[in-house]
């Protein structure tokens, strides 16, 4: 009777979770703020050898006037990011000519900042792009008070890509999305593929300056801003923001995530922890007892079970759909993916607690 309990108070709090993606994907059609049209803003962009992907993103920028400036700020790169970057008319800055003992994506967005001149600030992501209509998108939609935050659509190619579904997920339930009060609104954090501020909340809060020893800034920044009164306030990518992650294969993806997980979790509310654990635990739940309904012959719990599994599946589908190009066949052999997710995390809380690093993109990072 418990176990029966346990997982019905899974189920419900795991549709929770479900239904908040869907209330914020499908259902804001037009964002309940004041809204203004911004004199000019600055185009920051960080950068570590990302040769392979920021050709992509400079291509896809719009001739705009209202985009003052395009800033490639290049985080001790080896690679050919600085001579792409200019190639493309983009003013190219080194971390090294400002901080020369420091190095990261904080005090490379900080560099950015620091040499802008735009009445607003857009950090967005190397591996970001965007679609013909993006920018007329945004310009519609920028908060007259506060910051505007977009999760990119993730566009995946190769299979291994399919792996970063749970993440996606959790990292939107992680910032309170699609509340049912306030749908829009983020408490615990901002995305940090795009990011739209003004120039002056910046500096009020201090900037990536003062989160430079975080690896997870968007949180740790996020939650200050909200602190100092700044609504963040978030929409829908609608297909017209994209990234791509972690091309490089999936070693590269394993350790991308792994260097973000545990903070994270750390640093999100009991409630939202209490989600994710539901969905992840019934991503075990369901299919270790239907294997054991069938192993028993149970034609009631196998009948049961089979169920709670298509509906599992649809809903992860439906949420998947919205956040990237993930396929039926991934939500549907969920849990080899919340597995690979688990693999994940747990590795990341071991490289925490004792202190170990990872290798990122040739630098050794400190998991803290």
């Amino acid at each position: 009777m418990l176990t029966t309990i346990s997982v019905f108070i899974f189920f419900v709090l795991s549709l929770i979770g479900f239904f908040r993606i869907i209330n914020f994907y499908y259902f804001q059609k037009n964002p309940k703020y004041n809204k203004i049209k911004p004199k000019s803003i600055s185009l920051i962009i960080p950068a570590r050898n990302e040769e392979k992907r920021i050709e992509k993103l400079l291509k896809s920028i719009p001739k705009e006037e209202i985009l003052s400036e395009v800033l490639v700020v290049d985080d001790n790169s080896t690679d050919k990011t600085e001579e792409i970057s200019r190639k493309y008319g983009a003013r190219v800055l080194k971390i090294k000519d400002f901080y020369p003992e420091k190095e990261g994506k904080s005090i490379a967005c900080y560099v950015g900042a620091i040499n802008s001149k735009g009445e607003f600030l857009l950090f967005v992501d190397a591996d970001v792009f965007f679609e013909k209509s993006a920018f007329s998108y945004i310009l519609e939609n920028i908060p007259a008070e506060g910051t505007l935050t977009i999760m990119p659509y993730h566009q995946t190619e190769k299979l291994y890509e399919q792996f970063s579904l749970y993440s996606n997920l959790i990292a939107l339930l992680g910032v309170k999305i699609g509340k049912f009060s306030d749908p829009i609104s983020l408490e615990n954090g901002y995305f940090g593929p795009f990011f739209l501020i003004k120039r002056e909340d910046y500096f009020k809060v201090g900037g990536h300056k003062s989160v430079e020893d975080s690896i997870i800034e968007d949180l740790m920044l996020g939650k200050k801003i909200v602190r100092a009164g700044i609504k963040i306030y978030s929409i829908p990518h609608k297909k017209m923001i994209k990234f791509r992650m972690y091309p490089e294969g999936i070693k590269s993806l394993f350790i991308g995530w792994v260097k973000n997980m545990a903070s994270g979790a750390t640093n999100t509310s009991l409630f939202v922890i209490v989600i994710v654990s539901s969905i992840l635990a019934l991503s075990f739940i369901i299919p270790s007892k239907l294997i054991e309904g069938i192993k028993n012959t149970n034609i009631l719990s196998v009948s049961i079970y089979s169920l709670l599994y298509i509906i599992y599946s649809v809903m992860l589908y439906i949420c998947a759909r919205s956040i990237g190009s993930f396929g039926f066949l991934t939500c549907l052999l969920f849990p080899i993916f919340s597995s690979f997710y688990s693999a994940v995390f747990f590795t990341s809380i071991f490289i925490k607690l004792f202190k170990l690093r990872v290798n990122w993109r040739g630098r050794i990072v400190q998991v803290k």
